[in-house]
């Protein structure tokens, strides 16, 4: 039986009917038709995620994303069966099982993002298949993550005032100079290279690695300035200073790759740790991780980087004793190490110089402090 979410229902009852799929365990086809024919359609095994595609900008996605994951396969047919074609590649070992995973995830979170959007001035129809799925099950995906992502990036988008450009616009640099000067260490030559025309937000997560959140995040006050404009249609050919990237978001050819900065984060928190490799990974620095302090000093004795974000308050040992042991190691000696920490008192200052410490970032680390202190101690060109 076909049910109707009505308008004023936006945006809520689309993530709430996936999310019920998912808590029902439910195994079939879920198809979505808006009023003027664009249909959507999913698939689910016990409440997890198989497949999905759909929207006014499919063919474009799909292209996009055979250009990331499966550059080698190029594809002009509209009415091939997409599932099929991963299924192919796997099968034949062409595609990873991460690379499969990661594919399927990033796709459906732009589908879904497509979705949501669409709400906001069409009426939606929908009905369900029970039991009919694909025969051939490569990848089972849990839901709710993205359902999570997509209502986050979703709600940032609308507070600020972009809820009338699509999330599937494409991104293009209009002031690649204001950019690169003003923004330089948020935005730098490698990012701003791949905002030629030619990929969506969703598709330029996936080939940088980058949480979409974060991403929209970053972008969004560009976006605002007008440095950086959306379009609905893909630019007909790449830029000629486009770089070249593989699968796995890596630069291939690159004069920026020799000199590219190294910055190591020692925290026992898992979200500061990503909230800072997704920052760091966007302005193209590489990004170290570590959450146990215990074997984070031998490993950065054996390859230093060029710069340290120590947490004070760890388990095992504090950041002030390994901070003191740092710096009795000729290799680590002359490495910046600033401090991170949510007690910001003239004592806490005190005893972070005491130990060798270089500088002090208090916590919830914010983005833009965070680029100062890694533009003040380091010199990055670009």
């Amino acid at each position: 039986m076909t049910q109707t979410i009505h308008q004023n229902q936006v945006e809520m009852n689309v993530l709430w009917q996936l999310k019920n799929l998912k808590e029902t365990l439910y195994t079939g086809k879920w198809e979505v038709k808006t009023s003027q024919q664009a249909v959507w359609f999913f698939y689910f095994r016990l409440g997890r995620l198989i497949w999905c595609e759909g929207g006014k900008n499919n063919e474009e996605r799909w292209q996009q994303y055979l250009n990331i994951y499966s550059p080698q396969l190029v594809s002009n047919n509209q009415k091939e069966d997409k599932y099929q074609t991963l299924a192919s590649l796997y099968q034949e070992r062409k595609l990873s099982k991460d690379n499969l995973v990661q594919w399927v995830s990033s796709f459906a979170e732009e589908v879904i993002l497509d979705l949501v959007q669409v709400t906001e001035t069409q009426e939606l129809y929908n009905k369900k298949i029970p039991d009919q799925i694909p025969s051939l099950l490569i990848s089972l995906i849990s839901i709710e993550p993205l359902l999570n992502s997509v209502y986050q990036v979703w709600q940032s988008w609308k507070e600020e005032g972009l809820a009338n450009y699509p999330l599937s616009s494409y991104l293009k640099v209009q002031d690649q100079e204001q950019l690169l000067n003003e923004n330089r260490m948020i935005l730098n030559q490698e990012l701003i290279a791949l905002m030629d025309g030619t990929l969506t937000l969703r598709g330029m997560a996936a080939k940088t690695q980058v949480k979409l959140v974060q991403l929209s995040q970053i972008l969004i006050p560009f976006i605002k300035s007008g440095a950086i404009a959306l379009s609905s249609e893909p630019a007909l050919k790449p830029s000629p200073q486009q770089q070249t990237y593989n699968h796995s978001g890596e630069k291939i050819l690159t004069q920026i790759q020799s000199s590219k900065k190294v910055i190591a984060c020692i925290d026992d928190s898992v979200g500061v740790c990503e909230q800072l490799k997704a920052l760091l990974t966007a302005a193209s620095y590489e990004a170290v991780m570590f959450q146990n302090p215990a074997t984070a000093l031998s490993q950065l004795l054996k390859n230093p980087p060029d710069l340290i974000f120590l947490d004070i308050m760890m388990p095992i040992i504090s950041g002030y004793e390994l901070c003191k042991q740092m710096r009795r190691a000729p290799r680590l000696k002359t490495v910046p190490i600033i401090i991170l920490t949510g007690k910001d008192g003239w004592v806490d200052r005190a005893k972070a110089k005491m130990c060798g410490a270089t500088d002090f970032l208090s916590k919830p680390v914010r983005k833009e402090k965070l680029f100062e202190a890694i533009n003040q101690y380091l010199s990055y060109e670009v």
